[in-house]
Parts: structure tokens; C-alpha cells; sequence
């Protein structure tokens, strides 16, 4: 089985690494806006290009956008989406995700992270290392959950927004879509769109501008 990897840097290696656990016989193939990449393991890599898409589409059985960056990794994936490619979910054999939950398209979940019941996760969501997600939790598309991140229930966290390790908020709050929230940081307080937030508790130290990552 072929699966193709859009990305080829630290978060694609953990993504290769999480989905050959799911299948010893798997193979890759990498896709790179970095023309002088050479793959891992003599497995290849290819300029990200729409004419490497159209070379690799018979051999590929399906994709996956390993990129960190949440606006690239939404153009991405929308990207795709229209031009019929199969998006593939990767989740850890040693992460939980309840029956009640729901994973979007496209999204990653890592090791030691947990989804807890009737949590929803948008499409193309990174839930990184060792972090959780309770109960009734919305987490919309394109969002970024840090290593070692505890949301509380009922969190909601908007479209494109990255919280940095460690990061904890408590039951109920919102934050807003485009929003940044610094590492380590308590969230007591709804975080309004377009937010930069640190410390403890979270405060808001800066706008972002439309259009940021």
C-alpha cells in the first residue's frame, strides 16, 4: 500500500513513523515544496507540484497533509478535496479516541493523546503528543492542539487556531478562530479571533492580522 505524504518535515516523519505502526508493509512517498528533499529511508520525495500529483494518482491509495503550518495545511487539503484525491486520517495505535467522538478528514491524532466522548474534531486537526480533549469538546478544522495540551468539556477552539504545549483551559471557554496561545499558558477567559494569548491566567498581548499563520 502506497500513501502519499504532503510534507516533509518534522510533523511528516511522525506521521510516517504513526501510520507504518498500522501497517508494517506500508510505503510512502513525499511531496515537498523544498525541491532538494530526498525522502526518508530511500523512500522518495517529489516537488509539490500538480504535475507530481498527476504522475503519483494510480500508485497512491491515499493522502495525508503532514504540515504544520494551519493556512498552508487548509489550502492544502481544500485543495485536494476538489481534485478528488483521497485524504486518509492518522491515529496512533496508542491514542484513545471514545466511540462517541468523531475525527474529521485529514486529521492526525498522536501518541498518549486522548479524545474523550462526544468531543468533535474538525478536519485536518493536528491533536498532537500526550494531549486531551474531554467530553463535548468542538474543535473546528485546521486546528492545531500542542503536545500536552488539557482541554477541559465543552472547549470550543475556532478554525486555524494553534495552542502551544502545554497549554490548559478550563470547562467552557471559547477561543476564537486564527488565534495563537503561547505555551504553558491558562485559559480562564473566552480568547476573541485574531488573538495572540500567553501566560497565566491567558491574557491577550496582541492582534494577529488577517491573513497570518
Amino acid at each position: 500500500m502506497m500513501i502519499g505524504i504532503v510534507g516533509a518535515g518534522g510533523h511528516a516523519k511522525v506521521v510516517t513513523d504513526l501510520l507504518r505502526r498500522t501497517n508494517r508493509n506500508m510505503r510512502f512517498v513525499y511531496l515537498s515544496a523544498d525541491a532538494s528533499c530526498t525522502g526518508y529511508e530511500d523512500m522518495p520525495c517529489y516537488l509539490d507540484s500538480e504535475p507530481s500529483y498527476r504522475s503519483l494518482r494510480s500508485s497512491v491509495e491515499g493522502w495525508h497533509v503532514a504540515i504544520g503550518n494551519t493556512l498552508i495545511r487548509k489550502r492544502k487539503t481544500e485543495w485536494m478535496l476538489a481534485n478528488g484525491l483521497l485524504l486518509i486520517n492518522a491515529i496512533h495505535d496508542r491514542s484513545v479516541c471514545a466511540e462517541q467522538s468523531e475525527i474529521g478528514i485529514g486529521s492526525s491524532v498522536m501518541a498518549g493523546a486522548v479524545v474523550n466522548p462526544f468531543a468533535v474534531i474538525g478536519q485536518g486537526c493536528i491533536i498532537n503528543t500526550a494531549s486531551s480533549v474531554d467530553h463535548d469538546c468542538v474543535i473546528e478544522s485546521f486546528v492545531n492542539i500542542g503536545p500536552g495540551c488539557r482541554l477541559s468539556g465543552s472547549v470550543r477552539v475556532a478554525q486555524l487556531s494553534d495552542l502551544g504545549a502545554g497549554t490548559v483551559v478550563i470547562p467552557g471557554v471559547s477561543i476564537g478562530e486564527h488565534c495563537v496561545i503561547g505555551a504553558g499558558a491558562v485559559v480562564i477567559s473566552d480568547i476573541p479571533d485574531y488573538s495572540l494569548a500567553v501566560g497565566v491566567p491567558a491574557r491577550v498581548i496582541k492582534r494577529i492580522a488577517s491573513g497570518s499563520s
